[in-house]
């Protein structure tokens, strides 16, 4: 994950999570998150600097997860249930 990472911090960081998955695509995370009903997004999403300063832009961005008040604790359960499955 990308950004502030750090519990005690959450609540100066935005909702949306930019993250990557060690030896996976992001088109491929992004496509399995998908099939599984999981409403993310993947690449530079307008922030190509951002990208390119985090070192990803060649190896297609970032997974994009934005999260929000509305989001149940079953939803983000599901989610990291989903990327655990995809990491292996």
């Amino acid at each position: 994950m990308y950004g502030i990472v750090d519990p005690r911090q959450f609540d100066v960081r935005t909702p949306t999570a930019a993250i990557t998955l060690d030896g996976r695509a992001v088109e491929e995370v992004a496509r399995a998150l998908g099939e599984q009903g999981l409403g993310v997004n993947q690449g530079h999403m307008y922030a190509s600097r951002v990208i390119e300063w985090l070192g990803v832009a060649d190896s297609g961005g970032v997974v994009r997860v934005s999260l929000c008040h509305y989001n149940t604790v079953e939803e983000i359960e599901r989610l990291v249930a989903a990327l655990t499955a995809i990491a292996g």
